[in-house]
């Protein structure tokens, strides 16, 4: 029978060994495949794209990509990262050839503004950077591009841009949908783990004792510390049982004891309010900001699609976020991307 056991236990030991061998390899190879992609992608010498003869690096593009989490790279491609360099470039010229430009001081009294309007010092952005493996100095050359284009934009193309009031009207008309408020309770619960207890607490209750006080003493939520008061909520924001006997008192009334899988409840209902419809008055300014924005993004799409037209843009990375050497390629105008040789 011992000798059973100990060969079950060696095959089990076996068996484990080989996994963490398994673990090590999966993990070498991964290491492997990662600086393989960095040796391949991060090489100066190659070059992403020219923007009327300024290049865009490979390792630029690469860098920025990298630091995308996987989860959102089907998303955020090196394509996208690209395009958006592309854009920020054409910007940045455009703004150069108009004069537009900011000194070193107006950077840094900028810089502590928007500091000190979040709360912040230098040194809480400074570790905040470096989480992101950013510079304070490659920080503040991207807040001085952001800047530049920002003044270009509300120089000309964002400028005269206005939303009048039939155009908030007619919004809020056909849009009505969005703006209808679901109904919603403001209850308070006591959270207990036996029946017998919340149905001692709710005799309790009924008797005139106070909620508040004992559902600081009884109640194992985290509500209690607020007197177990769990603010305003929706239909399908609490677990169905709890949520169904909410919706069903009246302000002021105490729940049976109510059964879920966190435990046993007792529900008051402090508040509640109706479906209804957010007034005009109370939605305009919402509605205006809205518009607004839409024609911002509308107006600068245009602006940079003029700028892309009349623009000299050579594409050389390939789909797969490979580039291909500059020579034998010819200048394209527009939007539209080279056919990249072999690597």
């Amino acid at each position: 029978m011992a000798s059973k056991k100990s060969s079950k236990e060696s095959k089990e030991s076996t068996k484990k060994s080989s996994n963490k061998k398994i673990a090590k390899i999966v993990a070498v190879i991964a290491l492997i495949a990662i600086v393989v992609l960095v040796i391949r992608y991060m090489q100066p010498e190659r070059v992403a794209a020219t923007v009327n003869g300024e290049e865009i690096l490979m390792q630029t593009v690469m860098s920025e990509y990298l630091k995308v989490p996987a989860l959102y790279r089907s998303v955020i491609t090196a394509e996208s990262i690209l395009e958006g360099m592309i854009v920020e470039k054409l910007l940045l010229q455009e703004a150069e050839s108009q004069g537009i430009s900011v000194s070193s001081g107006e950077i840094d009294r900028l810089l502590s503004e928007a500091l000190v309007s979040n709360g912040m010092t230098e040194e809480n952005l400074e570790n905040n950077l470096k989480s992101n493996n950013m510079t304070l100095k490659q920080f503040k050359e991207q807040f001085k591009n952001t800047i530049i284009m920002n003044r270009l934009l509300n120089s000309t193309v964002l400028k005269d841009i206005t939303v009048s009031e039939d155009e908030v009207e007619n919004y809020y008309v056909e849009n009505m949908e969005s703006f209808k408020i679901p109904e919603a309770v403001k209850a308070s619960h006591i959270l207990v783990n036996s029946s017998s207890e919340a149905e001692q607490l709710r005799s309790r209750l009924l008797k005139g004792e106070g909620f508040a006080e004992l559902a600081e003493e009884h109640s194992s939520c985290p509500s209690s510390a607020k007197g177990g008061d769990l603010g305003w909520f929706q239909r399908k924001m609490m677990i169905k049982e709890f949520e169904d006997a909410a919706f069903a008192l009246e302000i002021g009334d105490l729940s049976d004891v109510v059964e879920t899988k966190f435990g046993y409840h007792i529900i008051l209902l402090t508040n509640r309010s109706y479906e209804s419809t957010q007034t005009f008055d109370a939605a305009k300014a919402k509605i205006e900001q809205t518009i607004f924005s839409q024609k911002q993004a509308a107006a600068v799409e245009a602006y940079t699609q003029q700028l892309r037209d009349k623009a000299e843009i050579e594409i050389f990375m390939k789909p797969d976020g490979t580039a291909a050497p500059k020579s034998g390629v010819q200048p394209l105008k527009g939007k539209e991307s080279v056919e990249p040789g072999d690597i």
